[in-house]
This record gives structure tokens, C-alpha cells and sequence, in this order.
């Protein structure tokens, strides 16, 4: 697996028919022409996807490609990106906080609050934050408890975690 293909400009790229599992990760900004998020080369890939953002800069165009045998759940994923499908798929904007400054955790009206899989997630979040049901966002997701789309728990508006 890489992060970067920087021939095709994927933000995975799975190659020689390995195995990947990708769980409460955000991936924003891929500005590629070529590929929006994935990248594959051989339909054996093994690729499982919950979760997960993924959401380009505004205005890029792309051709999705994700294995045949691809798995993916509950994730962000390009209004573009038609050849990916699955339970709890959202395709609108996820709503960062500010990108633009490299704060990638939610703002308070992201559909991506208590829209995870809660079976799948781990108790914390990327910087420990634990899983908080937010009252005011509908509960799309699988839970209780409760979690949230991408590598942040959206803790509230009042503190900076």
C-alpha cells in the first residue's frame, strides 16, 4: 500500500494484491485529474473501507476506481465517486472544521456526526477524545454507541481537542 501515487495522483493506491483495511481515517484535498481516492491494480485486491472520509478540493474531476471485491461502509466518499456503494454511504460536503489551516475535525452540522459504525470503531479517537453521542445529531449510523465519520470525534463546540 502507498499514500501517495504521485503517477496517478490516488490518495490509495493497493497494488500486488494486498490486503488493506482503512477505519476512521480522513483523507481531504486530493486535487488529482486521474482518481478521486483509490486506486487499484488486480481485482483481487482486498480493500475494506468503514468509517473513512474521503473528499477532494472543489472543482476536481476524476475516474473512481476500487476493487471488485472492495467492502465499503459507512464513509464519505465524492458525489462523484458512482462505482462506490454500501450501507451508510454519505455523498455531500463532510463539513471540516477548517481545512484550509489543517484542523480536519468536524464543524457542528456535519452529516458525519453519529453516522459511523460504532461495531468497527475503537473507544477513542485519533487524539483520545472517547466516543460522545451528540444529542442534536440524528444517530444514522450503527450504535449504540455512537460514532463519528473520519479520524475525530466531534466533542462539541465549546473546547479545542
Amino acid at each position: 500500500m502507498t499514500t501517495d501515487d504521485s503517477s496517478e495522483g490516488a490518495a490509495i493506491s493497493i497494488q500486488d494484491y494486498n490486503p488493506l483495511v482503512v477505519n476512521h481515517c480522513t483523507f481531504f484535498g486530493n486535487d488529482s485529474t486521474v482518481y478521486s481516492s483509490i486506486a487499484h491494480r488486480g481485482d483481487d485486491s482486498e480493500f475494506d473501507l468503514a468509517n473513512s472520509i474521503f473528499w477532494r478540493k472543489d472543482g476536481a474531476q476524476s475516474t473512481p476506481q476500487v476493487p471488485v471485491s472492495a467492502i465499503v461502509e459507512y464513509s464519505v466518499v465524492s458525489a462523484e465517486d458512482n462505482a462506490i456503494f454500501g450501507p451508510g454511504i454519505i455523498r455531500e460536503d463532510p463539513r471540516i472544521r477548517a481545512p484550509e489551516n489543517f484542523d480536519y475535525r468536524l464543524d457542528h452540522d456535519s452529516p458525519c456526526i453519529d453516522a459511523g459504525d460504532s461495531r468497527r470503531s475503537p473507544d477513542v479517537d485519533i487524539v483520545g477524545s472517547p466516543r460522545v453521542d451528540i444529542v442534536e445529531s440524528p444517530n444514522t449510523g450503527v450504535g449504540p454507541p455512537w460514532s463519528d465519520l473520519g479520524a475525530y470525534e466531534f466533542v462539541g463546540t465549546g473546547g479545542m481537542r
